[in-house]
């Protein structure tokens, strides 16, 4: 505490701090490099088997001094086989002739890996080609409660699991960004020893939050719902955070649209479980507009007839209630813009992070809500398309770089179709098919913020959308 500590009012010779305190050191603990977390075995490497085959046999730790020759064999790079190769049509067999590059000119990963092994090899295996590159880190390791299928020495349950997890978190680190993040999902047996360790390793100021949850009654596909619709959401808020800004392109280039968005996806709703205490009945709850339908929804201002609405690309609609108001509006629009481009498809399609574009000015990433495809396929008149952002009334000052962005891609941004070289032989050939197509008119038209909680507001966006379109 700066000053006197003992000055009039202030009786008290404690910092202004909240700590364990060593009064031999005259210190904090968490400021000793002295104070770490101690177990038997911290010096060693535990492989720990994950087949059926690995099950029965007596895991070894391996000394970093007695046994290095055997850890420089065990995190070696090891020889990865019978690859496969997953897309929407199903698996397919690699082998030599196969023409699938992993990594481009620059070194960077290129396609999804999804590994079968033993994680430390694998990691150490993966770590020559993406040793500081990975954004984010997750992890689901044995929560060491003797049922979840995990093998340990009985004698030493604690400090064979940090073993584990200190092997796996070392390599980790190694191959996390700098601006990357690590999430572990773990339960109370070990998450206080786990956060000591994490922070030997990490840092103590680098941990950000804990996120707790009950999941004891939920099936895996709802324990999937919670991680893919709540908790990873909030990952992506963070990595954003911490990503490099990255200045924006003015210039687009033709892409398919398939390529871009799925034609069939899966959105992850949050609702809750909870059990009936008299007919023990499991039914669902949510209080989250976003997590209702538009075609069944009980506001008579939010219900629409989406499944019917041809013009929109998916047979329902999720969303905030600013956003379902808009897609009710722009149902009442498309009369009148088939009316002016008479030859012309027009749909709307939800955006579900499928989309982003960066800022021309910061590098900030954006996914904007909906795009609006208006494309006279017949006569390559024009093809428009329209960027639109339902943005609640909360948010609009908050979020008004965005709006800005929009207006500047309206007004600056232009179609390219000279290739890059990151374009694909594919790529190429569809800009040049799209070029000799003849369009008059491609061009991006972004849009103001459409908000409906004042009438000024509302007026705003309709007099910029028919300026612009009608």
């Amino acid at each position: 505490m700066a000053g006197d500590p003992l000055k009039k009012g202030r009786y008290t010779n404690f910092g202004n701090k909240i700590g364990l305190f060593s009064n031999k050191t005259g210190n904090f603990i968490c400021n000793s490099p002295e104070v770490v977390l101690n177990f038997p075995f911290k010096d060693t490497v535990l492989e720990a088997g994950m087949t059926k085959e690995d099950s029965s046999r007596e895991e070894r730790f391996l000394h970093i001094e007695m046994d290095a020759k055997d850890i420089d064999t065990l995190e070696d790079p090891k020889v990865l086989t019978n690859f496969k190769y997953i897309d929407q049509s199903g698996e397919h067999a690699l082998d030599e002739n196969s023409n699938i590059e992993f990594f481009d000119e620059n070194g960077e990963l290129k396609q999804n890996l999804l590994i079968k092994g033993n994680n430390l090899l694998a990691l150490h295996t993966l770590k020559e080609k993406l040793t500081g590159k990975i954004k984010l880190i997750y992890i689901d390791p044995p929560y060491n409660t003797k049922n979840d299928g995990f093998r340990y020495n009985d004698s030493f349950n604690h400090s064979s699991w940090l073993t584990f997890m200190r092997n796996r978190l070392e390599i980790a680190k190694e191959l996390l960004a700098l601006n990357g993040s690590i999430y572990v999902n773990i339960d109370y047996n070990e998450v206080h020893y786990l956060k000591v360790l994490m922070d030997e390793i990490f840092g103590i100021n680098n941990f950000q939050r804990e996120i707790i949850w009950r999941m004891g009654f939920l099936t895996p596909q709802e324990k999937l719902q919670l991680l893919v619709g709540t908790i990873l959401p909030e990952v992506r808020k963070k990595i954003d955070l911490g990503m490099p800004r990255i200045i924006g392109d003015r210039e687009f280039r033709p892409r398919p649209l398939r390529e871009i968005f799925e034609v069939e996806k899966s959105i992850y709703l949050t609702s809750f479980p909870t059990i009936d205490p008299i007919t023990g009945k499991k039914t669902f709850i949510t209080n989250d507009e976003r997590s209702k339908s538009q075609s069944e929804n009980a506001k008579p201002d939010l219900r629409y007839d989406i499944k019917h609405a041809e013009w929109y690309a998916y047979d329902e609609n999720y969303g905030t209630s600013e956003e379902k108001r808009f897609v009710k509006w722009i149902g009442g629009q498309i009369g009148k813009l088939r009316e002016k481009y008479k030859d012309a498809e027009i749909y709307v399609i939800r955006n579900e992070l499928d989309y982003c574009f960066y800022n021309p000015e910061d590098g900030r990433r954006f996914f904007p809500d909906y795009l609006m495809i208006i494309n006279d396929y017949i006569n390559h008149a024009m093809y428009y398309q329209c960027i639109i952002e339902p943005k609640g009334g909360h948010i609009l000052e908050h979020d008004q770089w965005k709006e800005d962005a929009l207006l500047d891609i309206h007004e600056n941004s232009g179609v390219s179709y000279n290739s890059t070289r990151k374009d694909t032989k594919a790529d190429i050939e569809f800009m040049e098919k799209i070029k000799a197509q003849g369009y008059q008119e491609v061009k991006n038209i972004g849009l103001v913020f459409f908000n409906s909680d004042s009438e000024e507001n509302l007026f705003k966006f309709v007099n910029d959308f028919e300026s612009k379109l009608l």
